[in-house]
């Protein structure tokens, strides 16, 4: 197996444990915010935020990382054509843009108070991460037959 196929099984598999993740965090972890009472919720937020950052930070980096180098041609299966590479890249780093611009400032109202709404917010921007991980993988998938 060569380093480029290594980085492609890896790549896969990142996408694939984030995918399986963001379904759970949209079905059942973020709509469960609305149950932690008031009382106590910025400890519960920010507990919630270390910890979950250990179960995405991960992934989201070898996402990130081996996305690059199948771009830059640095290395990059056989069976994945630049265009591929490039659209899986940009699903992801659109991905990122989602976190950082809609998600995380959620997380840092919910870290100070209980907030109902950003709750809300914070259920209904995620569906956007939830698609393009979903629709990443199944370009993988596609990808994976084609050879």
């Amino acid at each position: 197996m060569s380093i480029d196929e290594i980085l492609w099984a890896v790549h896969n598999f990142a996408t694939m444990y984030m995918t399986g993740l963001i379904w759970f965090v949209q079905l059942v972890h973020y709509p469960s915010f609305r149950n932690v009472p008031e009382q106590g919720y910025p400890q519960f937020a920010l507990s919630h935020q270390k910890d979950t950052s250990l179960a995405v930070i991960p992934a989201m980096l070898v996402e990130l990382g081996t996305g690059f180098l199948f771009c830059m041609n640095i290395y990059r299966p056989a069976t994945l054509s630049w265009h591929f590479a490039i659209g899986l890249f940009g699903m992801t780093l659109l991905i990122w843009a989602s976190t950082f611009l809609l998600q995380v400032p959620m997380h840092n109202i919910l870290g100070q108070k209980y907030h109902g709404r950003a709750i809300e917010i914070l259920v209904k921007t995620n569906w956007i991460r939830t698609l393009l991980w979903t629709a990443r993988s199944f370009l993988i998938v596609f990808v994976n037959l084609k050879s």
